[in-house]
């Protein structure tokens, strides 16, 4: 079966959608903040179907255009299914910012992962208050958050200038394994609606 996939074009495309809205106010989420999100909503213990995880991604339901509204509701959707796929076949990435060394152009960018770190935790906690509870209480799923969470402890001034670079890098490496670790943690938990 092959991997679906949302193209280039598309996301750009709902990037551009999901600015406009949260430019106006209407509280939608950025694209990495999505991605974490979905990342979470699919990977968590219970079935979470489009209409519980689609306000949050759209913020508040004002849509000037309904049929520019379908459409990007459809580009979150193929999305969530990509996303699904490439938990499902462990090749999967989060989708992290970078920021370019103005005075090493050379240089790898620095990873801005905190958009998704925070989409992620959004995401487990729309499964319910449970659901961090008993990844926290489990020493093996609480050190697969541990990643995670560590990026959501940045004070604001940190956040372009991380206090210890090399470590800040290291740490972003181990997101996909992380995110990918949960998502196995929770199926083998036991068989979930989404699963049955």
């Amino acid at each position: 079966m092959s991997c679906p996939s949302v193209d280039e074009q598309s996301l750009d495309l709902l990037e551009a959608y999901l600015i406009d809205r949260m430019e106006q106010g209407l509280q939608a989420m950025p694209l990495d903040v999505t991605h974490g999100f979905l990342t979470a909503v699919i990977s968590g213990p219970q079935a979470l179907g489009p209409e519980q995880w689609l306000p949050p991604v759209f913020g508040q339901p004002e849509f000037s255009d309904e049929d520019e509204a379908e459409a990007m509701a459809q580009r979150v959707l193929a999305l969530h299914e990509q996303i699904a796929h490439e938990l499902d076949h462990h090749h999967y990435a989060p989708m992290i910012i970078h920021k370019p060394d103005d005075d090493h152009p050379d240089a790898d960018p620095l990873p801005l992962p905190y958009g998704w770190c925070e989409g992620y935790m959004f995401g487990l906690n729309l499964h319910g208050d449970d659901a961090v509870s008993q990844m926290s209480e489990d020493a093996e799923a609480s050190k697969l958050l541990a990643p995670l969470i560590a990026f959501l402890m940045y004070q604001e001034d940190q956040l372009l200038d991380p206090p210890d670079p090399d470590a800040h890098r290291q740490t972003a490496l181990e997101l996909p394994g992380a995110a990918m670790a949960v998502y196995d943690w929770w199926r083998e938990q036991g068989p979930s609606p989404r699963l049955s």
